[in-house]
């Protein structure tokens, strides 16, 4: 079963498709919570506990969720909310009839201009990611136990691992932009800077910089360095 129930339970988060007809949102639903959440953010381990524990929270009798894991979920629900919808929403300016496809229009309403669409789906982005840069923080605070993915071995493996890091040299709009700058980041990290450092001096710093423990060398070095990356 998915994070949500069905549509009603989705309105809970995305109050705007009241209409919406839930085996047409489920798709695009399950897209995200793969391609996002499971494969990049929560990674597949931890996504497996998050839906068997809500299945289990929504049975008859229900079974209520960890505190911890209750947190995480209630951040995961906006994001997943706000960017299925963005999926999902030029299929559904559509009617797909054997005729073709149509648009609905009455005495009373019609479709919107193009303009007033891209405004609504680049705000559904927006929004989107605004709460998926909330649940990302918020797993870095926390440390969920069942926590391993490609983000979270990222962020250890990184001399800029979180925003607090990243802010004092760029203005990023958030861990998820940082994530996607990573790839470029770790050629910089791994190339000139391993190799100005020395592998063994480049290695100490990784595990200082994830177990803060720094000395005021590496922290000196780290002046230098991230800004560079």
């Amino acid at each position: 079963m998915p994070l949500f129930k069905d549509t009603a339970d989705f309105l809970s988060e995305y109050p705007y498709l009241e209409s919406a007809e839930w085996d047409m949102l489920l798709p695009f639903l399950k897209r995200v919570e793969r391609t996002v959440f499971r494969d990049v953010v929560l990674g597949h381990k931890y996504f497996d506990i998050l839906q068997t524990q809500y299945t289990a929270s929504i049975a008859v009798p229900p079974t209520a969720m960890g505190a911890q894991n209750a947190g995480v979920l209630a951040r995961v629900r906006p994001a997943l909310a706000f960017l299925t919808a963005h999926a999902a929403s030029n299929i559904s300016n559509v009617l797909h009839t054997s005729g073709g496809m149509m648009v609905t229009e009455t005495e009373n309403q019609k479709p919107a201009h193009m303009g007033r669409i891209r405004a609504a789906q680049a705000d559904m982005l927006t929004e989107g990611y605004a709460q998926l840069n909330q649940l990302i923080q918020h797993l870095l605070e926390q440390q969920p136990p069942d926590w391993g993915s490609p983000l979270r071995d990222e962020v250890r493996e990184s001399l800029v691992p979180t925003m607090v890091h990243a802010d004092r040299y760029m203005r990023f709009a958030g861990p998820w932009l940082l994530h996607h700058m990573r790839p470029a980041m770790r050629r910089c990290q791994i190339g000139p800077v391993r190799t100005l450092l020395g592998e063994t001096a480049y290695d100490q710093l990784v595990t200082a910089v994830r177990d803060s423990t720094t000395t005021p060398e590496q922290a000196s070095i780290l002046e230098r360095a991230r800004p560079a990356i």
